[in-house]
This record gives C-alpha cells, structure tokens and sequence, in this order.
C-alpha cells in the first residue's frame, strides 16, 4: 500500500524510519500518486505533480502543493492540517464529492470536501475549487429536467427557465451541492460542488477559492448551478475571489444558464482583504436563451456580537425569518431580499448605498387565510438607516397580486384599479381601507382583462431609533399592468411562420414567475420587410416598469 509514495531523497518508503531515526525529522512526501493508503496521506506533505488521494479522514502536519501540481482529493473527505496549506505556482487542490448521481434512501445526500487548518495561502494563479464537483446532469435538488427544456441547474440562484421551487439550501451556512443542468442531444453539465473550510489562523487568498457550475459541453443543454462555499477564519487578507457562479451555455439559442450557488465567508478580521467585489454567485450565461439568476454571498464580520454583513451582489433573507445583526451594509450595486413576514433587527446602522438595493417582500397575498385578507410585509428596527442617492429600500409591487386584496380591481372588463389609501380607477367608495396614521398594510392588485394586473405596493414598517438618512427612495409603489407578453416573461419565437403577405407571428413564451407556458400571436405591420424569411427564432424581454422590449 505504501508502493506508490515517494519519500524526501530516498529511493524506497522504507528508508523513511531510518531518516527519521537518523535527524529525528517528520518524514516529508513527494506524492506523485497515493492509491488507496490513508495512513500514506499524513505527516508533512509536498506536491509536486498530480496527486490523487481517495476519500477519507486525513490528519496532516502541513501540506503544499507546487510546481504546477493538482492534488485531488475524494469527496465526503475531512482533512485536519494542524499547520498550514500553501497552494502556489499555479497549482490547485480539487475537492471531490459523493452521493452525486442519484438521490441515497429516497433523498439527495450529496457532500463535498471538509478542509481544517491552522492557515491557508493561495497564491496568484493557483486554486481550491470544486468546479464542476457537484450534481451530475439532471440530478439533485434543483436539477434542469425534461424534454426540450434545457433548463440549467438551480440552488441558491434559479437555472434559466426553472421555478421558484428550485431553489433550495442556507444562505448563511451553505454546504449542499449545486445541481445540474437538464441535457438533451448533448452532454448536461454538473453543479458545482461543495467546499467547507475553518481556518483558525490567516486565510491568505490571493487566487481563487470556488465551486462554480460546469458549462454545457456542447449542443442543447443547460449550465449546472454553483455550488457552496462556506468559509470561517480567524483573519482574511489578499485580493483574490471566491466564487461559485452557475456554468454557462456557450452555444447560441441551444440552452439556458445555471443559477449561482453560494458564498458565506465568516473572518473576524478581514481589513487586508480587498477581493469583495470579485467574490460572486453569478447565474451562468444562456446565449440568446435565459440566463441563471444570480445565487447568494456575502461576508460577516464575526467580531461583532451578532455579526456585521456585507452584501456585494446578492442576498436573500427567507420568509418569516426573525434575525439580529450588529450592522449591514448593501453597497455596489448590491441587493438584499428579505422575505415577507420577517423581522430583522439591526442594533447599529443600516447602510444602502452605491446604486444598490433593499427589497422587502410579502406574505399571504394571493389568497384570504380563514376569510380574511392577512398580508404582510417587513419590520426592520434599526440604530440608523442611511440610504444613499441612487439606491433604495422598497416594496414596489411586493403587495397582493392582481385581483387580490380588500380593494382589489375585479370583473368583467371593467381593468380597475386596485384601490387602498386611494381609489383605483374605476373603483368604488367602499374599497377604501386601512389606517392614514399607522399604515401596515399591503396596497391591493388591479383588474385584468387581456392584460396582466399590476400587484399592489408591499407594506415597510421601519422603527429607527437614531437618524433615518434618506437621499434615495423609500418606497412601497404598486406595480403597473403588463400586456400579454409582461410579468417579466420571456417570448421565444419558434419557427414562427410568415405569410407572404408577412402578416401573423406564432410561437410561445414562458412566464417567469409561475412557469406557465402559453400561446402567443402576433399580427405583423404592413409592409414587412422580412417577407422572404421563412421562419424567425429570437427572444423578446419586457421590462414592467418601463415597457421596453428588446429583441
């Protein structure tokens, strides 16, 4: 079992204990390849070329990895390395998974790799990833399934043309694998896999730490979803990335991208790190098909009580959460979703700024609860809240959906407004509701006939006890009505047949929000100057807020 290892200057493992003997040293190994020994991976241990080390428990004394190498190690492994880890000279440690090709028991059990250290140091140029690691196509919790979907992968972010239901995982403690993209006629890509790393000295990073989706090998098929990475440490210094963004498909029109996964890095000093921005869980990129949403990250400051977050890109605080901070901040061009129902609490200062976003969501506005409309928004309680000019705290159409609420527009094709402080177009006294004094309630939605009815505004209750700073907007406005192709759905024509008087367009469009498939048709304008083209793929978007479409 020992054959494979090579030791520090001595042809054969057995001279090891007369070296030790000799200068009463811990053996040093070279490991081109370790087979199946675990007791072979331990002690003080080089890398210098492509090492593979199966899954196990690993107790090391230090452990580099150089010269170009790759150390792979075996997933549900717990490494414990009492000194510390060096990757350096475009070298990489890749962390395996188990359990990720189909569900163990009736339930998707899949896990990554443990790393314990005293430190970390990863060079410019080299890596701790698990790229790729994760779900195979179409397996795992928020897989792309089906036909001629070609969905990408789901997890902390949605694969394009996926369903809310999709996502899944912590937000703050992330250690599940991403899932992967759905395949048809080409090869699915797998999610990215799952990195959890305590580090009770310095964390030096200045490559790259990931679990990023893989990309769609070819043809139709969708990006599998990032992964997890979910870091604790003492300190945190350089000025690189961790990232677990959703893969991509690099083909046009052939497939949808993968949704980010997750990123938690936890350091109770991180004033030499300056990577924040570059830390992402981007959705993946579908080219000229919908592309991944993007997944959640975000750094905390543990030397606070109950910590001070950061928010760079995205963050989502789930319905009905009640959590404390010490501060937060959302800033370069970030965004914070805060589920409706929620109270969070801030003992210091809230802080939006740089163009970025706070939206505050609602609960129980669909439908009565026991016969009565019971919706509700966001609590914040703060020392201090400052919103910058150029971002925002909002709940635009976050109230009851269109034909919902106590004022809501209804009938026949009457498109009333919805009605609450005020009355909706058309509307009539009675729909007047709540208190002018102590608003809390969420604003009602409109009619629809043919078009889609605008949601109501949410409702924000924010108790500051210090100085409410606003130079950008605090809002709660309802949304406005969308024509057939809105809720800010995705139209793709497909082999849309022309005429020769280029008269009519067929094809079909996807609704992001319940995932609905639906006929559409379009009557073409006289004169059409594509009267030669016998069919038409493209995508149109629509923008709510402005009624913009682009092709």
């Amino acid at each position: 079992m020992m054959s494979a290892i090579r030791s520090l200057c001595i042809p054969k493992p057995r001279f090891g204990s007369f070296l030790r003997a000799l200068f009463g040293l811990a053996t040093v190994l070279l490991l081109p390849v370790i087979a199946s020994a675990q007791t072979a991976f331990s002690g003080t241990v080089v890398i210098t070329s492509n090492t593979a080390v199966p899954s196990g428990s690993y107790t090391l004394t230090s452990l580099t990895v150089q010269s170009g190498a790759v150390l792979t190690i075996g997933g549900g492994s717990t490494v414990t390395v009492t000194g510390g880890v060096v990757v350096t000279q475009s070298s990489s440690i890749v962390l395996q998974s188990i359990n990720n090709t189909a569900q163990v028991n009736g339930v998707w059990a899949g896990a990554g790799v443990t790393l314990n250290a005293g430190s970390v140091e990863v060079d410019a140029g080299s890596s701790i990833n698990a790229d790729g690691q994760g779900y195979v196509a179409q397996a795992g919790l928020g897989a792309g399934h089906g036909g001629y979907s070609n969905n990408g992968g789901s997890y902390g972010g949605l694969g394009g043309g996926q369903a809310a239901a999709t996502i899944y995982g912590s937000a703050t403690a992330p250690v599940d694998l991403g899932s992967g993209g759905d395949q048809y006629g080409a090869t699915g890509s797998a999610g990215g896999g799952a990195i959890q790393m305590l580090v009770s000295g310095t964390l030096t990073n200045n490559g790259v730490i990931s679990a990023n989706g893989g990309n769609a090998l070819g043809g139709i098929g969708g990006g599998g979803s990032g992964g997890s990475v979910y870091i604790t440490a003492n300190a945190l210094t350089g000025a690189g990335a961790f990232t677990a963004n959703g893969g991509a498909n690099p083909t046009p029109t052939e497939g949808n991208g993968g949704g980010g996964g997750r990123v938690a890095v936890y350091s109770a000093s991180a004033v030499g790190f300056t990577g924040f921005t570059a830390s992402t869980a981007s959705g993946g990129i579908g080219i000229s098909n919908a592309s991944g949403s993007a997944g959640t990250a975000a750094f905390f400051d543990t030397s606070a009580t109950n910590n001070n977050v950061s928010v760079y890109q995205n963050f989502v605080i789930p319905a009905n959460s009640t959590v404390q901070y010490s501060s937060l901040t959302v800033t370069h061009g970030g965004l914070l979703t805060i589920g409706g129902g929620s109270t969070v609490t801030v003992t210091g200062g809230i802080v939006v700024t740089q163009s970025s976003t706070v939206v505050l969501q609602s609960i129980n506005n669909t439908v009565q609860v026991n016969g009565t409309w019971q919706g509700v928004g966001v609590t914040i309680n703060a020392g201090s809240v400052q919103v910058d000019a150029g971002s925002s705290i909002n709940a635009d159409g976050q109230g009851y959906v269109a034909q919902a609420g106590p004022g809501a527009g209804h009938g026949g094709y009457t498109n009333n407004g919805g009605s609450y402080g005020g009355l909706g177009g058309g509307q009539a006294a009675t729909t007047i509701y709540g208190s002018a004094t102590a608003p809390v309630d969420l604003g009602s939605g409109g009619d629809q006939y043919r078009l889609y009815g605008g949601a109501g505004g949410g409702a924000i209750r924010l108790v500051v006890s210090g100085a409410l700073t606003n130079n950008g907007v605090i809002s709660a406005n309802g949304a406005s009505a969308m024509n057939d192709a809105g809720r800010f759905g995705r139209i793709a024509l497909r082999h849309g047949q022309y005429t020769r008087r280029c008269r009519c367009v067929y094809g079909e469009w996807r609704s992001q929000l319940d995932g609905e498939l639906r006929e559409w048709r379009r009557w073409w304008p006289r004169g059409c100057v594509l009267r030669q083209c016998p069919k038409l793929y493209g995508i149109q978007r629509f923008d709510s807020h402005r009624g913009q479409r682009q092709w």
